[in-house]
């Protein structure tokens, strides 16, 4: 098994013990996963389509969101797709922590928010200094960075889970999405965290404000090792857009929280917006289904130096060949890359069109197993 998985692997990785017996359990696990996730689905689909989504390895969610009538069910990345284990432990690592992440990224000439500082068992330890770990109460006190606002975001996991966005109010008072506090209330809740990272608030350009100013609206990309060029690409974008009552962010999971519009890898032009209604039905429209704010046709501005960002981004990190990378255009027209996901759902890009369809990223897939 351990000599099958290098021939198979782009950059010859090789298997622990412990990751093999995990890959040989690969389908029991596969199955487990699909049938938690959908006894949890309660959407509007008959018995004949939960036997297809099943026949197709698709969750039912994803069956619901995904314009099968349009596609080729074949050419859809099924899900719970394990490519977990065809990337390093130590990539993961070097990846999902968000930390390293803005420090790799930093030193390899590729923008980040501004860290200012790391939450460890309830003091901060500043980033852009030497100084000692403060009491959160000291820190506020004392940072000449929080003027323009701070995000507290756990510097492992994804989904948008723990984000918190912080906005200074005057006369030593914070806001978040749903309420104020002041300094001190604010150094209390900071003094139960453990393991956040605070980084600077990125002010985001104006196309994206447009699109739902109370919500950072963050571009989603995916990168794929490129098996012959030996390079990575951008294989699929996506702008994600909030909506009122759907938190602080514009996350997008499985059509719940947010809106997804498909971007033009060419252009940098935005298609429709697609989510999920209330009752589990796909939905697509030109505008935001809440504001009226015009989506389709819309430009991403300096689009191609984005996908240039994202590219050299991805090059850094060889040993992570499948990247989902969130990142800001912030208002001076710089790119701010946000957070990286070794492990990427897909649901954000296959609710426009199948990731199978690239050929590129169809042999990418056939080659560890996956397609």
């Amino acid at each position: 098994m351990r000599d099958a998985r290098r021939r198979r692997h782009p950059n010859s990785w090789r298997l622990t013990f412990d990751e093999g017996l995990l890959l040989g359990l690969r389908p029991v696990r596969l199955l487990a996963g699909r049938a938690r996730a959908n006894w949890r689905w309660h959407g509007p689909l008959t018995a004949r389509e939960r036997l297809r989504a099943w026949r197709l390895g698709l969750l039912y969610q994803s069956y619901a969101l995904y314009d099968l009538a349009s596609h080729d069910p074949a050419d859809f990345l099924k899900d719970h797709v394990d490519i977990d284990y065809f990337v390093s432990e130590s990539s993961r690592g070097a990846i999902g922590d968000k930390l390293t992440l803005l420090l790799s990224m930093r030193a390899t000439g590729v923008p980040t928010p501004t860290g200012l500082g790391y939450i460890l068992h309830g003091r901060v330890h500043p980033l852009d200094t030497a100084g000692c770990p403060k009491m959160p109460v000291d820190w506020l006190e004392q940072s000449a960075e929080l003027t323009a606002g701070f995000v507290l975001r756990p510097n492992a996991g994804g989904g948008g889970r723990g984000v918190h966005i912080f906005q200074p109010e005057g006369a030593g008072r914070y806001a978040t999405a749903a309420r104020s506090l002041s300094a001190n209330e604010l150094a209390a809740e900071m003094e139960r965290l453990d393991g956040y990272l605070i980084t600077r608030f990125v002010e985001q350009h104006a196309y994206a404000r447009a699109l739902h100013p109370p919500t950072p609206n963050t571009l989603r990309l995916l990168t794929i090792w490129d098996l012959e060029t030996k390079r990575p690409y951008v294989a699929a974008a996506a702008q994600l857009v909030g909506r009122p009552g759907r938190g602080a962010l514009s996350s997008f999971s499985g059509g719940v929280g947010g809106l997804s519009v498909e971007v033009d890898l060419s252009s940098g032009v935005l298609g429709r917006a697609v989510s999920l209604t209330g009752d589990g039905r796909r939905r697509s429209s030109d505008t935001h289904p809440d504001t009226g704010a015009p989506i389709s046709g819309v430009e991403v501005p300096c689009w191609r130096r984005i996908a240039d960002t994202v590219e050299r981004a991805a090059s850094v990190v060889p040993h992570s060949p499948y990247v989902g990378w969130d990142l800001l255009l912030d208002d001076a027209s710089e790119v701010q890359m946000i957070e990286a996901n070794p492990r990427p759902g897909v649901f954000a890009w296959q609710a426009h069109r199948p990731l199978l369809e690239d050929p590129r990223a169809r042999r990418f897939f056939e080659h560890l197993g996956l397609a």
